[in-house]
């Protein structure tokens, strides 16, 4: 009889939890489809690149650049970066350096204020005023997830409960990795819940599933 009680209460809890993850699933799913994903990416608070305008403007050959680095490069891209035009290079071995294209000097690794002048241009929305914070190798945020130098460049707000608009930009690109948001952080955690991964936010293979 007591065998028979504890497998009754037993099957009772069990139902209970499977049952309650099911909503879980169901009602995070409806949430996810019914949010715009350009919003929850922070698309919307991304000013439009800037065109690159090369007359009037000597930049170094690529080959040039290329033959100063120390370490093989695997290719190099011409872009506009705050204003000037760059060379972001990319190393065979991984890593990568931004040069100024017409004097070949190095702009990276990023300090904490060209890091801000980054995400603020980079930036469209109604917050001008950033701090930058360097993201510690060692304790990488959860909604960063990338394992590369960067800064993190908070946008001040009257709302900080949530944690506030972060510009996550590489220290060595100068190119914004990442944008998170209130939005974007409640998206994560109904990603989180639907997978069943409440650590990384990123196993779809949990034993749970």
């Amino acid at each position: 009889m007591a065998k028979r009680l504890l497998f009754y209460r037993l099957h009772i809890w069990l139902s209970w939890f499977f049952g309650l993850q099911i909503v879980i699933w169901v009602a995070t799913g409806l949430f996810m489809a019914a949010s715009p994903i350009d919003l929850v990416r922070g698309e919307h608070l991304a000013r439009k690149p800037e065109t690159i305008d090369l007359r009037g403007v000597t930049v170094q050959l690529p080959g040039d650049i290329a033959a100063r680095e120390k370490k093989p490069v695997e290719r190099l891209l011409l872009k506009t970066w705050l204003g000037r035009p760059t060379y972001e290079i990319h190393y065979a071995g991984g890593g990568a350096a931004l040069v100024d294209a017409a004097s070949g000097k190095r702009l990276s690794p990023l300090t904490g204020t060209a890091a801000e002048m980054a995400a603020r241009a980079a930036y469209a929305g109604r917050e001008p005023d950033a701090t930058a914070t360097r993201v510690d190798p060692t304790a990488i945020p959860l909604e960063f997830r990338r394992d590369e130098p960067a800064w993190a460049v908070r946008f001040h707000s009257a709302v900080v409960s949530t944690g506030g608009t972060i510009f996550y930009v590489s220290a060595e690109t100068g190119e914004v990795l990442a944008r998170r948001t209130a939005r974007w952080r409640l998206y994560d955690l109904m990603w989180g819940l639907h997978i069943m991964d409440y650590g990384g936010r990123t196993n779809f293979n949990t034993p749970w599933l």
